[in-house]
C-alpha cells in the first residue's frame, strides 16, 4: 500500500458522504463557477468559505476525524480546532486522499487556512514518499480558494 492509501479510509460512510459532496461528483448549488489561480485566469467549480462552513458543521467535522482516526495509532486532532482554523486545508486533504495528515497541518499555524492559497511549498508542509503531496494540494486547492471580489 503506498502513503497516500494509508492516509484515509475512503470506504467510511463519512468519509463517502463528503466525497460525493465534494468530490468529482460536484453538486448544485454546492459548487459554482469562478476564476481561480495565481493569474486568477482559470475558471473552474468552487466552494466558497461559507457554503464550506455551512455544510461541515462541528459535528460533521467530528465524524469526518472519527472516521480517519479510528483505526490508527494517532489521536485525532480538535474537531472544533479544525474547523475554525483549518476547514478548507481538511476539504484539500480529504479530496486528495490524505486527510489522516491534517494532524500535521494543524501543528503549524503557517499551514492554517489563512494562509491559503499556498502558491509554493511553504515551510513544515509534509512530505509523501511515493507521491507529491505538494503538486496534489496545489492542484486541488483551488476548489476551496475561491477570491472574492
Amino acid at each position: 500500500m503506498s502513503d497516500a492509501e494509508q492516509l484515509q479510509p475512503d470506504d467510511e460512510p463519512a468519509i463517502q458522504d463528503f466525497l460525493n459532496q465534494f468530490g468529482k461528483r460536484r453538486p448544485q448549488p454546492t459548487w459554482r463557477l469562478g476564476r481561480v489561480g495565481p493569474a486568477n485566469n482559470n475558471q473552474v467549480p468552487y466552494v466558497s468559505g461559507e457554503t464550506l462552513r455551512t455544510k461541515l458543521d462541528l459535528g460533521k467535522v467530528q465524524n469526518l476525524l472519527n472516521a480517519l482516526f479510528r483505526n490508527w495509532d494517532r489521536p485525532a486532532p480538535d474537531a472544533d480546532y479544525i474547523r475554525k482554523n483549518c476547514l478548507r486545508t481538511f476539504a484539500v486533504l480529504l479530496v486528495i486522499g490524505c486527510g489522516r495528515i491534517i494532524y500535521i497541518f494543524a501543528q503549524y499555524p503557517n499551514l492554517h487556512d489563512q494562509h491559503l492559497p499556498h502558491l509554493k511549498e511553504p515551510q513544515h508542509f509534509p512530505s509523501l514518499t511515493k507521491v507529491n503531496l505538494f503538486s496534489h494540494f496545489y492542484e486541488k486547492q483551488w476548489a476551496f480558494c475561491a477570491q472574492t471580489m
